[in-house]
């Protein structure tokens, strides 16, 4: 099994990208700091949030037609 095949690198990128939206959301010093990067943060952490449920929904609505081709 090599490092990008395996599901684990998905799943720390998107736990990582929650953690970015709940620190650039509820501690505002945070956003202070960085400045305009914030927002690029923002959006690269929601995209990444968002692409991921997509792709957990999308493989969920695979598996239950797959199922009901077979039968």
């Amino acid at each position: 099994m090599t490092f990008l095949n395996s599901k684990i690198p998905i799943y720390f990128a998107s736990i990582f990208a929650g953690f970015a939206v709940i620190g650039l959301l509820f501690v505002p010093n945070v956003s202070d700091m960085l400045g305009p990067v914030a927002g690029i943060l923002m959006t690269m952490s929601v995209i990444l949030i968002l692409l991921f449920a997509a792709a957990i929904i999308l493989k969920g609505l695979f598996t239950l037609f797959s199922s009901f081709i077979k039968q």
